[in-house]
């Protein structure tokens, strides 16, 4: 077997670093610890050095942590169906503010994630009539779904209640 290290992190001059961090960033948003750990991994930089990038990068517009947040929050709200709490805990793992996280999670309208939930709920309960019988158990799975999500629990249960179940 083939003993697989990871290389080690590479001595180059400054602004060649500056401008892979720029690039890093350019490809998708990401949250300052993020950024960080690229340093830390990729690169033999002093803490202040690293500092000193992710402030350039801040600056120059490439790092920003409360747009970071809205379009974490908003992304994996519309394509992966997540509930906000969901979000937050993902988000606070990135090293987000909760202030930030709070206003993410303001930025997703109230209609549409009453709508989802609903959706989440339809197709999952269409799909437990064929297999679960009992409806206190087919509740709970939905219940169980539904928090696994990321949705809050008077939330769901208010939407349960609405498609009768």
């Amino acid at each position: 077997m083939r003993n697989y290290r990871r290389r080690p992190p590479r001595t180059i001059p400054f602004d060649e670093v500056y401008a892979k961090a720029c690039r890093y960033c350019a490809y998708q948003e990401r949250a300052p610890r993020e950024v960080e750990q690229f340093l830390k991994d990729k690169f033999t930089l002093s803490e202040q050095e690293r500092r000193q990038c992710i402030e350039m990068l801040m600056d120059d517009g490439f790092l920003d942590e409360r747009r970071f947040a809205c379009l974490y929050a908003q992304s994996k709200f519309r394509q992966k169906q997540w509930g906000k709490q969901k979000i937050a805990f993902h988000l606070r793992q990135k090293g987000i503010d909760e202030t930030l996280i709070a206003e993410a999670l303001d930025g997703i309208e109230p209609e549409q994630y009453e709508r989802c939930l609903h959706q989440l709920l339809q197709q999952k309960a269409a799909q437990l009539e064929k297999t679960e019988t009992d409806g206190r158990k087919r509740k709970a799975k939905l219940i169980r779904y539904a928090q696994q999500k990321g949705y809050e629990m008077d939330f769901i249960q208010k939407l349960l209640q609405a498609l009768g179940n």
